[in-house]
């Protein structure tokens, strides 16, 4: 009972009401038997699995013990959705003090803020039969799945043993990978030790809930996560060293070891990040009437300030994420060139991260969150209807074009001798329609339906009034010419 009450009163303190009367997170609650010492008969759980499972428990591995198994349904969402949707599952609900918030494990190994408790369940009967063994289509399975208790991978082995099942536990790190590159000592027999297999599950349960988080603008939760993440992170990478684990192919290669849970290479500018988020404590993005009140270069101000909340989508994989789809990028791009030094000082300086999620393909262990200097890029690229290298070719294109209407630019490059590189570009952009935008940079353009039946006219037309050279004389050169 004691520990029951120590227990709540650290559940309360890792919620704070805010002024409105939201809940914000400060920290997720830590479970009744957090620390204890496991205690069970070790004949009945291999040796290899039970010092994985305890050692698992000792670095905050959440213990399910003291904990009611329930019926229970929790906010998820994916990494590339901006809502989250209620699911009904299976959990160990924490016990808590009247009128505070409850909060249930999953299988996953993460501990979910709960909307609404149902009947008791029985682990036996989520326990039997063992999950599949998984494919390399799912090992990057987000929480959507995971929650379920068939789908949580790896995940479900501590819970498992904890609960006293232990032949299926046994039976389901059967069928983990063949041993994972442990380079045995002399005489050692180590078998298969299912150590980093399931940390590196706990710890991408825990990344994509980070990410998820990050795109549908939940700070709150994403911080506390994430904050959960880096003690586990740090413990795991010391643990399997220890446990001499072969490390993942240094490919591309770099400076130094690469960590074992690679995936996470992005996770400190992505922390940093929610705990400026957490500090600023502000709204969304200003509202259309809001800015009509204010200067074209407060506008602008606001806007890039606003960057944080770019929220594009990948659209292909492989592909990249267009951040000039935002609504925030598409206004900056419509100031035009009074946007453009603002934006360059942007690219320069800005550390902060957006909203919009990067990946090689769903199933891969990789997501990327997009810079707010690259949102910028993408604006001022579509600005200048140009691709660079780096800022400093971009400010050395501005200050050569700057006050000059942009097919003149397009004319000029074709004109200049030493520009050759910007040819083929500027070509392009001259004859390609006007219900054709092009996104630099991207490789993406779109064709948009016209209106009419009548003809489609080119973006450089203006420039057919130009002679001595014309556009014609300075395409039939440049055909012979390029490089």
């Amino acid at each position: 009972m004691k520990r029951i009450l120590v227990f709540a009163l650290l559940a309360m303190a890792s919620t704070r009401i805010m002024a409105e009367g939201k809940i914000a997170l400060l920290a997720l609650p830590v479970p009744p038997a957090q620390g204890t010492t496991l205690e069970m008969d070790s004949r009945n759980v291999p040796a290899p699995l039970l010092s994985a499972v305890e050692t698992l428990f000792k670095q905050g591995f959440p213990d399910p013990r003291g904990c009611e198994y329930r019926e229970v349904t929790v906010k998820v969402s994916s990494f590339n959705a901006r809502e989250t949707q209620s699911l009904k599952t299976h959990g160990w609900v924490l016990p808590t003090a009247s009128n505070s918030s409850q909060f249930a494990i999953c299988w996953n190994g993460l501990i979910y803020p709960v909307q609404e408790t149902g009947a008791m369940a029985k682990t036996h009967d989520d326990a039997s039969p063992p999950a599949p063994r998984r494919t390399y289509m799912e090992s990057a399975a987000g929480e959507v799945a995971t929650v379920m208790p068939t789908n949580a991978a790896s995940t479900r082995i501590p819970f498992l043993v904890v609960c006293g099942e232990f032949l299926e536990a046994s039976n389901e790190w059967k069928q983990l990978a063949a041993p994972r590159g442990r380079q045995p000592e002399s005489g050692d027999d180590l078998g298969n030790d299912p150590y980093l297999e399931i940390a590196g599950d706990w710890a991408w349960a825990l990344f994509d809930r980070v990410i998820a988080c990050q795109s549908r603008g939940d700070v709150a939760l994403g911080l506390a996560t994430a904050r959960q993440l880096e003690e586990a992170r740090l413990k795991i990478e010391g643990e399997a060293a220890k446990r001499k684990f072969a490390r993942p192919l240094n490919y591309p290669r770099t400076e130094g070891e690469k960590p074992y849970l690679s995936f996470l290479d992005q996770f400190p500018s992505i922390l940093t990040d929610l705990e400026r988020r957490e500090r600023e404590n502000r709204r969304g993005p200003l509202s259309a009437a809001e800015l009509e009140k204010l200067s074209t270069a407060e506008q602008i101000g606001a806007l890039i300030r606003d960057l944080d909340q770019v929220a594009a989508q990948q659209m292909s994989q492989p592909g990249t994420v267009n951040c000039a789809d935002d609504p925030i990028v598409q206004m900056l791009i419509a100031k035009g060139d009074a946007a453009v030094e603002p934006l360059l000082d942007c690219i320069e300086s800005d550390k902060r991260l957006t909203r919009s999620i990067g990946y090689a393909r769903n199933f891969m262990r990789s997501r990327i969150v997009i810079s707010a200097a690259s949102a910028a890029r993408s604006a001022a690229q579509m600005i200048l209807q140009s691709d660079f290298h780096s800022v400093a070719e971009m400010r050395q294109y501005w200050k050569q074009f700057k006050g000059i209407e942009v097919e003149d630019r397009w004319f000029m490059t074709l004109a200049d001798d030493k520009a050759w590189g910007r040819w083929l570009e500027a070509a392009q952009n001259i004859t390609s329609s006007v219900n054709l935008t092009r996104f630099p940079g991207t490789g993406f353009s779109m064709q948009h339906p016209e209106p009419t039946n009548g003809p489609i006219r080119f973006r450089g037309e203006v420039l057919r009034a130009k002679t001595n050279p014309s556009v014609t004389d300075l395409l039939a050169r440049r055909a012979t010419e390029m490089p």
